[in-house]
């Protein structure tokens, strides 16, 4: 792990964060792209390529969440904790409601008639914010506790309790809890793909491990033991147990097949096995990011710095040019921007059968928005790292 001395940042966090955001952009385009004909992570149908395509995309929302937990275990250091509290308070308060107008009309839906939303990955963040901000008083190895019962003792949790909607209670057990559906209104539709506890637990964790971002090589040698537990212990639960994600691994003919199947978990909510796979796998990555990165080290940089403009951007850019693409053979792509347009499903009315594009187009696409994306983050990096704007510190 690095500092970079002009702006005492840790290197190693912006470059992870700055890959997690490359990957997201690859996922968003296969949305938006993709052929969905078949699943990708339906393991009876899908192809290596495709499969791995989507899976490497899992590690994004995990990544991201330690990575805030981390940061605001950094950013504690240096002010009061009254002010680092309210400081995710309200920066939770802004994402959440960022994402349920502005990012909502003009990005995911283009539409603004409030039928169907959704609570997504800046749900799940800000939500965790937000309780982070009653907890960061609490000892730190108090945090890192409460992390690791949330991680571990989630799916117990899930298996034990199963309330359904119109009992009492549900709206509180989806949003924080399990996930789902919420009919508020009839024909009104809020559905939480982020609950925020099972999210809390990764940022609880990220927090708890934040003094290993202070120290140099002892830090990086506790993040790979971490690591390494993590991982061991996914291979022995998911191997010999029956506990820890909904459905259990199968063996296939193929042997590529029963290896997809093994690594194929429950994202939403997070599974515990989800959950030790993908934390494990960052928490290696952050250890060796300055070697496994070193060939585009400074452009990951700049992009983790600038990761919610690079975010939202990347939003607006590939759903237009979705639109575009779509019209071009159709003449028409209303079901891009007349109802849930979040979710890319062939039951959409007016989806035309046949579309989407192979899936080297879609890895196509997605580097040719980085590229083009690219100039703008260098910019606003530079401006939140050169330029005292209060109120930039929110994004």
């Amino acid at each position: 792990m690095k500092i970079s001395d002009r702006h005492s940042r840790i290197f190693s966090v912006d470059l992870v964060r700055g890959f997690v955001m490359v990957v997201m952009v690859l996922d968003h385009t296969r949305d938006w792209f993709g052929n969905h004909d078949i699943s990708a992570l339906d393991v009876s149908q899908t192809s290596g390529p495709l499969f791995f395509s989507r899976w490497i995309t899992h590690l994004c929302a995990p990544t991201f969440l330690f990575l805030v937990g981390v940061s605001s275990y950094l950013q504690k250091q240096k002010n009061t904790p009254s002010s680092s509290s309210v400081f995710l308070l309200s920066r939770g308060a802004i994402l959440i409601l960022l994402e349920q107008t502005i990012l909502h009309c003009f990005g995911w839906y283009f539409n603004a008639d409030f039928h169907f939303m959704n609570a997504n990955v800046l749900w799940g963040i800000g939500g965790s914010m937000i309780l982070m901000s009653a907890f960061i008083n609490l000892p730190r190895m108090a945090i890192l506790v409460v992390g690791l019962l949330l991680i571990s003792l989630d799916d117990l949790l899930l298996q034990s309790v199963n309330i359904i909607q119109g009992e009492s209670g549900y709206w509180l057990w989806t949003m924080f809890f399990h996930g789902g559906n919420i009919e508020y209104i009839p024909g009104y539709n809020f559905y939480v793909s982020y609950p925020i506890i099972p999210w809390f637990g990764i940022m609880a964790f990220g927090y708890g491990l934040g003094p290993y971002f202070l120290s140099m090589a002892s830090g990086k040698r506790k993040l790979v033991t971490w690591a390494l537990v993590f991982l061991i212990l996914f291979i022995v639960v998911r191997a010999f147990g029956s506990y820890g994600d909904p459905i259990p691994w199968q063996a296939h003919p193929s042997p590529l097949k029963s290896f997809l199947s093994f690594i194929n978990l429950e994202k939403y909510p997070p599974s515990f096995l989800f959950t030790l796979l993908t934390l494990g796998i960052a928490m290696l990555l952050l250890a060796y990011a300055d070697s496994i990165f070193l060939p585009v080290r400074y452009p990951l940089r700049n992009l983790g710095q600038a990761a919610f403009f690079f975010y939202v951007t990347h939003i607006m850019v590939l759903h237009t040019l979705a639109i575009v693409v779509a019209w071009i053979p159709f003449g028409y792509a209303e079901w891009l921007y007349n109802g849930p347009g979040i979710f890319w499903s062939e039951t959409l009315p007016g989806h035309p059968p046949g579309y989407g594009l192979p899936l080297p187009w879609v890895y196509g696409i997605a580097i040719l928005v980085i590229i083009a994306l690219y100039p703008a983050c260098r910019w606003y990096s530079a401006i939140k790292s050169t330029h005292k704007i209060n109120w930039l510190k929110y994004f």
